[in-house]
């Protein structure tokens, strides 16, 4: 849902002649993730990744890409006409 969400807006914004957006958070490690929902507080997260807890077995701070992170990534670089940036 959250990656829908962002390539929706994203694709209004560059409609309009936006040329970049900051979007919501890169890592939200207040909010990780539990494999039981009712537990999982990177559900609340708009963060592009998701945070595992250090009980989790993972190294401090672990985290994975969430599909939103890879959507802004496809965004982002479909974007070849650099030149605009400029």
């Amino acid at each position: 849902m959250q990656a829908e969400e962002l390539r929706d807006l994203l694709h209004i914004y560059s409609e309009e002649g936006i040329r970049a957006a900051f979007v919501f958070t890169f890592i939200e490690p207040t909010n990780p993730y539990a494999a039981e929902p009712r537990f999982d507080l990177d559900r609340a997260s708009y963060s592009l990744v998701k945070v595992y807890p250090p009980e989790a077995g993972y190294p401090a701070r672990y985290w994975e890409p969430k599909a939103a992170f890879y959507t802004v990534a496809a965004l982002y670089s479909a974007q070849s006409d650099l030149s605009a940036y400029e």
